[in-house]
């Protein structure tokens, strides 16, 4: 398993991460602050790659369906605020 992101860890300048929710073989869940959404909290996931050319199929894949998914604005549906690559790792915040 890929090391785990430690509380006070910030991504992207921006994420800073408060608390370690869930860990599985998989993925990881954080409770995160938007240091630029007026310290808004945010739910962090980051999905652990395998490899190299795992990261290649899901941004191949994926990044136009969640370019799609970050437009989107329904009462229904929970906000999804931003995602990226960063190493081998996938995060989704929501």
């Amino acid at each position: 398993m890929k090391c785990l992101l430690e509380s006070e860890a910030i991504l992207q300048e921006r994420y800073l991460i408060t608390e370690i929710l869930e860990i599985t073989e998989r993925y990881r869940i954080y409770l995160a602050e938007d240091q630029q959404g007026g310290k808004e909290n945010c739910l962090l996931r980051e999905f652990v790659a395998g490899n190299v050319n795992e990261v290649v199929r899901v941004r191949e894949k994926f990044f136009p369906i969640l370019h799609q998914l970050k437009t989107l604005s329904h009462p229904q549906l929970e906000k999804f605020k931003d995602f990226f690559t960063q190493g081998e790792n996938l995060y989704l915040f929501l």
